[in-house]
Order: C-alpha cells, then structure tokens, then sequence
C-alpha cells in the first residue's frame, strides 16, 4: 500500500491488511499479535543503507503506541491490522521516502508499506504562510498576501504609487529624465512639443520636441543623410568607355590596352613575357611561330614496339598493366613444381617471381598464391 504523510508527524497510526498466503481466495489472516511467533517488522529510508528493525508490542485499536501492533476486528474485518509507526519512521530526516514491510508469521503474507514523506499537509485545508517575497525590495503599501488563508482565498497586491491611466497618459517624453526608485518618482522632465516631419496617426500619444535639449528634429536629420548622399553620389565619377560602364574615380588611373575579343584570339604563345603594371603594358612579348611537339604523346606503334621493364605485383596487390603482362607470360613459360609449390620464375629463368599453393601433390584442382 502507498502512503502520504507530512514529514515530522509524530503518534501516526496506520490500518494495514494481512493477506492468509494459505487461501487461495486472497483472504485476511486473522488472530495476529503483536508477539505472534516469527512476526517482525522493519523499516528503510530513502538514502539508507541498511534497514532499521520495529520493537512491536501490545496496542489498543485506535489509540497508538510506538511499534504497537493489533488487530482491528477478527470477526467483521479479519486480516485488518492498526500499526503504530515510531516517530522516527516519518522524521524529517527520513528525506523523502520510507518503506516498512510486516513478515514472518505462519502463513503470513508480507505486508509492505510504501510512504512518501511531503513538506506540507495536503490535510491541512491551508496553503503555508509566506512571509517574505524572495527578490523583492519592499515598497510603501506592498501587502503579498496570503498567510494561512483557508482554501480558495484570493491574493491581496496593494503597490503604492502606481500612476492611475489619466496620470499615465498626461506624461510626456522628455529630454535628460530619470527614474527615481528611491523617490519613486521620474525627475528632470523637460515638455517636448511635437514630431516634426511626421503625419499623425490615429491613437499617437508621443512627442518630440524640434531643437529641445537633446533632440535633433528628424526631418533635419534626414535632410542631412540625402545632402551627404548626393556629394558621394557627385564624387563618383562614373567612366563610360567603349567597352561599358568601368565604374572609377577621377582620380584613379584607367587600366588601358585591354585587348578585345579578336585582338586577343590573334595573340600568340609567348616566351618570357609579362604585365608591367607601371606602364600598364605587357612587355618582353616574343612570338612563338609554331607550337613544340609534345615527346611524351606517343603512337600506337611506338606503345607496340616500346620496350617494357621487368617488374611484378606483391600478393593481394593490384598490378599495373606491365606487371600484370610480366607475370602472365612467365607463368606461361617459366614455371617449377615441387610437391604443393609450383614457382613462377622471372626472365633469368632462376629468380622466383611468385609462388603458388597447389590442393594436392597427385591430382591438384585449385592453386593459390601464396607469395
């Protein structure tokens, strides 16, 4: 069973049922007491290491008595049992959660008891007083309440000085002001007129004051931004030439001889050439007549006729085409066998190339390699 008591409460009596493990019916077991032979009980709190034994002994129903242990009512509730926890079972420093389990008697069935400690009486019909308002500095007229009110009281804010919506709305911005918590009041307030520039819409409550200490009239603000605009815009000398727009300042010097399309088609290879960006020329430029002939682009005969340099694969690694060629011919051609081992030899007719490993010394059907 699964219990809620407030952590501290001290003379609590709990009603337990005993189960008859001996009835298949899931019947009580009655005539229980307190010194029954092998009855016993124990208790664990949350955290504990190691469970603490309960000293049961003789109580009367419905008044408690520490570890007390009696039976309710044989006849109308057999199997129904008051328990009279220690204090200490639901002490404060129990810290959470307690569990206490009743056993051992003939043809008993374990009775456990699962109990949540709390910090407050769900019982108690009350909310816990509050004192204090964690955070706050306290203002004249702050009256937080709710001190032990019963269930369903509401909550009383009383903040003093609080301007009501008329006094609100008869403020205005203003120029260097300030609030005073101290005071609880806004000093240094200087009136400002209107915006100028702007056309009113419904529901405007604002104001800003054209050349009121602090304040810059916007329309003079933006006058200024497009007066500035216009002498960059002024400043940027825009050169169109023949080939578009190329977007430079007067004062920066213009790149010259870019070639067009054809002219620079026409150009040929050069040897040893290069921008001077001083003279903002290319200089140095020999023309190349004809273009070399490139030695390392072969024909298929040459490929055909090309001698090849002898080399071979390592086992399990992928060859090259010369190294495949290699090892293929001299399997074809230069090959020794010697019980399982047939050896594939390289052109000197002595070296071993690679060796194999044959399934059998008589009569092989598969071969490996093996170096």
């Amino acid at each position: 069973m699964k219990l809620k008591i407030k952590e501290g409460t001290t003379s609590k009596i709990v009603t337990v049922f005993i189960q008859d493990s001996s009835n298949t019916t899931g019947a009580g077991l009655a005539g229980l007491v307190f010194n029954s032979a092998s009855l016993t009980g124990y208790w664990i709190a949350e955290g504990d290491a190691t469970a603490t034994a309960i000293t049961l002994a003789t109580m009367t129903a419905g008044t408690w008595a520490t570890g007390g242990f009696v039976e309710v009512d044989a006849t109308n509730l057999p199997g129904v049992y008051q328990v009279g926890l220690p204090d200490v079972v639901v002490d404060a420093t129990s810290e959470g959660s307690v569990v206490v389990m009743l056993k051992g008697a003939t043809n008993m069935a374990p009775c456990l008891m699962e109990i949540e400690l709390d910090a407050i009486d769900y019982r108690a019909g009350v909310v816990p007083t509050v004192t204090t308002l964690t955070g706050h500095t306290a203002q004249t007229g702050d009256s937080f309440a709710r001190l032990g009110a019963p269930a369903g009281a509401s909550i009383s804010v009383d903040i003093a000085d609080v301007p009501t919506v008329a006094e609100f709305n008869a403020r205005t911005l203003v120029a260097a002001s300030y609030f005073d918590p101290a005071a609880d009041t806004v000093a240094n307030v200087t009136t400002v007129a209107t915006l100028t520039g702007h056309t009113a819409q419904t529901g405007d409550t604002f104001a800003l004051a054209n050349g009121a200490a602090g304040f810059v009239a916007i329309d003079t603000v933006v006058d200024s931004i497009l007066a500035n605009v216009a002498t960059a815009q002024a400043d940027l000398d825009i050169i169109t030439g023949a080939d578009g727009v190329n977007l430079l300042s007067a004062t920066q010097a213009t790149i010259d001889d870019i070639p067009t399309t054809a002219e620079f088609e026409a150009r040929t290879l050069v040897a040893a050439s290069y921008f001077d960006p001083a003279a903002d020329t290319v200089a140095n430029v020999t023309t190349v007549a004809t273009t070399t002939t490139n030695t390392d682009m072969l024909t298929a005969a040459a490929i055909l006729t090309t001698q090849m340099t002898e080399a071979y694969a390592a086992d399990g690694v992928a060859p090259t085409l010369a190294q495949a060629l290699f090892l293929i011919q001299q399997a074809l051609t230069e090959v020794s066998i010697s019980s399982t081992t047939e050896t594939i030899k390289k052109l000197d007719g002595s070296t071993a190339a690679a060796t194999l490993t044959l399934d059998s010394a008589t009569a092989p059907t598969s071969k490996t390699r093996a170096t």
